[in-house]
């Protein structure tokens, strides 16, 4: 699906390690939400986060883990 980012969630880590700024209107597709155990790895506490989910941004081209909180669903998944 793709989202949009509608709330800037601070500095986040991508895959491989590097510190990004995600912005806000940066859009971009799911890779898959994250499961409970790998939310804690992502810098997310499993019981205090909703959903959290692995986004690939038009603007950087590693995945990024982003609390669905600071996304809007602009393309839901075709069923």
């Amino acid at each position: 699906m793709r989202v949009k980012v509608v709330r800037t969630p601070g500095e986040l880590r991508d895959e491989i390690g590097h510190k990004i700024m995600v912005r806000k209107d940066w859009q971009g597709t799911v890779v898959r939400e994250l499961e409970e155990a790998e939310m804690i790895p992502a810098g997310f506490h499993p019981k205090r986060s909703d959903r959290v989910y692995l986004v690939r941004f038009d603007e950087w081209d590693q995945p990024v883990a982003v609390p669905a909180a600071s996304l809007v669903i602009l393309e839901p998944d075709p069923v």
